[in-house]
């Protein structure tokens, strides 16, 4: 047990960085589950004829009205575009601050 205390005495100057990157990997994770959902939304409403009432596809169609197919795969194909990019963003961001710790 005295083994597991003088090793992390060696990071403690370093624990805010540790509990960053500690959320950063829980907001990664959040955003790599949250990636599949545009795709069911085109495949079970836009493409098909099944509706849900799930709070995710409420919220879909209160931002892009159910008129227009066209326009509802295009904020389909932005919004996989835009949570992949903000799970590149945080991988990179969490690169930088595990190379700081491992300094």
């Amino acid at each position: 047990m005295n083994t597991y205390r003088r090793a992390i005495a060696y990071f403690k100057p370093d624990t805010g960085k540790i509990i960053l990157s500690l959320a950063l990997i829980g907001l990664s994770t959040v955003l790599g589950l949250l990636w599949p959902f545009p795709l069911a939304i085109l495949i079970d409403s836009v493409v098909g004829s099944k509706h849900s009432d799930d709070w995710l596809y409420r919220l879909f169609f209160r931002l892009v009205p159910s008129g227009d197919k066209a326009t509802q795969i295009v904020a389909l194909a932005l919004a996989m575009f835009a949570l992949r990019m903000m799970s590149e963003l945080l991988k990179f961001v969490l690169t930088l601050v595990n190379i700081r710790i491992g300094y």
